[in-house]
C-alpha cells in the first residue's frame, strides 16, 4: 500500500528572522530560558545553544524561610543548560533582546515585554501571528 505523504509545513518565517538572536522563553511550568536561538521547525519548537535556566523559588521554600524582610523578592535559581530543545507545545512567551543604541563602549539593552519584536523594527503580537 502506498501511504500518501503529509505536505510539509515550513517553519515559521517570522521565528526564523530570530535565528542567532538571543530570546527569553517562558513556558507553561513558569519557568523561563534565555538562550540563542539556532533552529525552529514547523511545530515552533526551539533549540537555543548557551542557555540559562531560571525558575523562582518553590512555595514550599519561601514559606519556610526564616526572618527574611517581607520588601525582598525571592532569589530566582538560574542554572547553565547549554543546548536545549523546547517543545512549541509549552511555550507561553517569547521575547527578543532588543540592543539598542547607547554611549561609549556601554551599549544599552533590554527585553521586549509582552510583545514579540519584528526584524523591521515594529512589535507584533505572536499570537495573532500564529506563533505561539
Amino acid at each position: 500500500m502506498a501511504q500518501t505523504q503529509q505536505p510539509y509545513e515550513t517553519p515559521s518565517p517570522f521565528l526564523q528572522g530570530y535565528i542567532n538572536r538571543t530570546l527569553r522563553v517562558t513556558t507553561t511550568d513558569d519557568r523561563f530560558f534565555i538562550g540563542d536561538l539556532k533552529c525552529t521547525d514547523r511545530d515552533r519548537n526551539l533549540i537555543l545553544a548557551s542557555t540559562s535556566e531560571y525558575r523562582s523559588p518553590s512555595s514550599f521554600s519561601s514559606s519556610s524561610s526564616s526572618s527574611s524582610s517581607s520588601s525582598q523578592s525571592p532569589e530566582i535559581k538560574d542554572r547553565h543548560i547549554g543546548l536545549v530543545v523546547i517543545p512549541g507545545n509549552v511555550i507561553t512567551k517569547i521575547e527578543v533582546e532588543e540592543r539598542t543604541t547607547g554611549t561609549g563602549t556601554n551599549p544599552k539593552r533590554g527585553w521586549m515585554f509582552g510583545q514579540f519584536g519584528s526584524p523591521g523594527g515594529g512589535q507584533r503580537d505572536p499570537r495573532e501571528m500564529g506563533i505561539i
